[in-house]
């Protein structure tokens, strides 16, 4: 497809049971830094959870370091969040796609960008699940637009989007205080108490739960041996959690 003048690729994963009369949600999976679509997929494998349940999106970055744009300025068009407008509505428009109901996860680089999605479009996506990245951030010092504390704000009249976060104690690349500010900076934003201990979720000790709007969830997982690499639940954990959120 051609996207904000470019060609741009993807790797789609229909339900064996596609039905074009239905309206089906998407996850859209983004790969890390000089990695592709279809590398993530070989060990992320969201579909093996989503089951006949989802579209299932792994789209490639452009160019020849094959990364996700976080260095535009705010106030300024991003190629790649362009593309994911266009591709969302290709989706809609070919695949049955639930406009309403698209979800957006990704690993280190791709778990900056979800956070940089969701920044930048909120209107775009139901949800994050951010794995080893990081919270959205300008390249300027002052940022033209910003929360009163200080914070990024891309858009004005910037939302909150549902965020899960996960990140690694142990990761050594992208360091865990990067994903501990990921989750304060969308608990914040959606209006959560960032001062109250998270509660714990049943079965999982490395995840807490803010105490946050209904609506705007926000969740963090940290486990212990994860370093910088995709946790084994991952998957699972994201595409449950999005699940709730339908």
């Amino acid at each position: 497809m051609t996207a904000a003048g470019r060609r741009r690729s993807y790797v789609l994963v229909t339900p064996r049971t596609f039905d074009a009369r239905e309206r089906y949600p998407v996850v859209l999976a983004f790969h890390g830094d000089g990695a592709t679509g279809d590398s993530l997929r070989g060990y992320f494998r969201v579909e093996s959870f989503t089951g006949e349940d989802a579209l299932v999106v792994y789209p490639d970055a452009a160019g020849a370091g094959r990364a996700w744009d976080l260095e535009t300025r705010a106030s300024k068009p991003n190629a790649d969040v362009d593309f994911v407008r266009a591709l969302v509505a290709e989706l809609v428009a070919s695949r049955s796609a639930d406009a309403t109901h698209v979800f957006a996860t990704g690993w280190s680089n791709g778990g900056f960008f979800v956070s940089t999605l969701a920044c930048r479009a909120p209107s775009l996506v139901r949800a994050i699940a951010s794995h080893a990245g990081g919270a959205p951030y300008d390249v300027d010092d002052k940022p033209p637009l910003a929360f009163s504390n200080g914070y990024v704000r891309c858009i004005e009249g910037q939302t909150g989007v549902p965020a899960f976060v996960v990140h690694g104690a142990v990761d050594r690349t992208v360091t865990p205080d990067s994903g501990d500010f990921n989750a304060l900076y969308w608990a914040f934003v959606n209006g959560c108490d960032v001062q109250a201990a998270k509660t714990p979720r049943p079965g999982r000790p490395e995840c807490g739960a803010y105490s946050c709007p209904a609506g705007h969830d926000v969740t963090y997982c940290r486990p212990a041996a994860l370093g910088h690499g995709i946790w084994e639940h991952g998957a699972r954990e994201s595409w449950d959690w999005f699940a709730r959120l339908r």
